[in-house]
Order: structure tokens, then sequence, then C-alpha cells
């Protein structure tokens, strides 16, 4: 009997380690500091993402002739955009791709998703395009910049709000808000324009500007 007891034991105490480290883990991860870190290192990486495959530009004259347009199958919200396959097949065909709405925007069925010059064959080019074009109901942090800044200052207006009454946590919503909108201090346009492996520009996003991102939300 007694080595069955001294096994129980050894198994509780084990057990309650276990518990103790994941109870530090899971208290670390709830606290809102660290999520609001979390978010903010997501929207370091979209501007990363922006800087490395183009730059922010004015939108560039394609061409005198009129575009090829491309019309959204569904509706939703514009989460995602695959770039880099989308810029080879530019490259490729000799086309220069526009981008209608914003990431994070919502596209209506059948509005307009693409205008295409140097191309007027829709057939070919339409679901090429549009496969890389990810719609949906709800918006992602993936490349929606806008998204993930509405997310850290919804976190600091609920701090303030007399139930929770945390102004800790918003002044620090406010740094780390601060920080994102210094990292875009230098953007000069509107559009993002990638370029293909030559460098010449093969495809625009329409984007926000400086002005238009620390405007959006006078607070």
């Amino acid at each position: 009997m007694v080595p069955d007891a001294a096994i129980g034991v050894f198994f509780a105490v084990v057990c309650l380690i276990f518990f103790v480290i994941f109870f530090h883990f899971v208290s670390k991860f709830i606290q809102v500091n660290y999520l609001i870190h979390i978010i903010t290192d997501h929207a370091d990486q979209i501007i990363q993402e922006i800087r490395q495959l183009g730059s922010l530009e004015k939108s560039r004259e394609a061409g005198a002739e009129s575009p090829l347009c491309i019309y959204a199958k569904q509706e939703g919200y514009v989460r995602y955009v695959q770039i880099r396959p989308m810029v080879d097949l530019a490259m490729q065909e000799g086309l220069y791709l526009k981008l209608a709405p914003k990431v994070g925007q919502y596209a209506e069925k059948g509005s307009l998703l693409f205008e295409v010059w140097g191309s007027q064959d829709s057939a070919g080019l339409e679901p090429a395009l549009t496969k890389n074009v990810s719609l949906g109901l709800d918006r992602t942090n993936q490349q929606d910049l806008v998204y993930v800044m509405e997310k850290i200052i919804e976190t600091g207006l609920r701090a303030i709000s007399l139930g929770i009454n945390d102004p800790n946590t918003a002044i620090y919503c406010i740094r780390e808000l601060s920080l994102i909108i210094k990292r875009l201090g230098d953007w000069k346009g509107s559009h993002w324009i990638i370029k293909d492996r030559t460098g010449e520009p093969r495809m625009e996003i329409p984007f926000y500007s400086f002005e238009e991102l620390s405007g959006l939300w006078p607070i």
C-alpha cells in the first residue's frame, strides 16, 4: 500500500507542476498588453511586405487604350491578395494590372475588381486573376492595415470606458498606434506599386496615404 500511495502523491505533484506552468503561460498570453503587441507585430509585417514588394506612389497612367475590366463573381471584403503569382503572370503576358477596391473594402458582386492593360482576353485572364483575390464575409489582418489599427483603437476605447477604467492599457494602445504611424511617415503616395523581377511596374493596389491613415480616427 505504501508504494501505491507514494506513486499517487508523485503523480499529484507532477500534475500540480504542469498546472502551474500552464497557468503561467495562459496568464501571460491573455495579458492585454501582450495581445496588443501581437497586433502591432501584424502591422509591422504588413508594412514590411509593402516595402519589400513595392512602394507607395501615385497611380500610374497605364496607357491610352481602354482597359479590360474584370468584375467580382461574389461579394465580400477583400481580405488578401496573392501578389507574386499575378505579378509573374503580368510579366509573362506584358500586362499592367490595377486592383479596383482597397484591401479591406467590401466588393459587391458584379462590381469592378480589376483593370487590365495589354490584353483583351477576358476568358483567359479572369479565372487567373480572380482566384488570387480572397473575398469573404469577414475582414482579416493578413494585409488589411486599417483593420489592424482599428483593433488597437477599439481596445484603447474599451479600456477607458466607465466599466473597465484601465488608463494604462489605453496609454499603451496610444503608444503602439503612434509607433505604427511613425513607420508610415515617409509614405508619399496612395497606391501600392509592385514591380516584377526586372524592376518594371506590373501591378498597383489602391491604398491609403499617410494623411488618410492618420485622419481616419479623429480621437
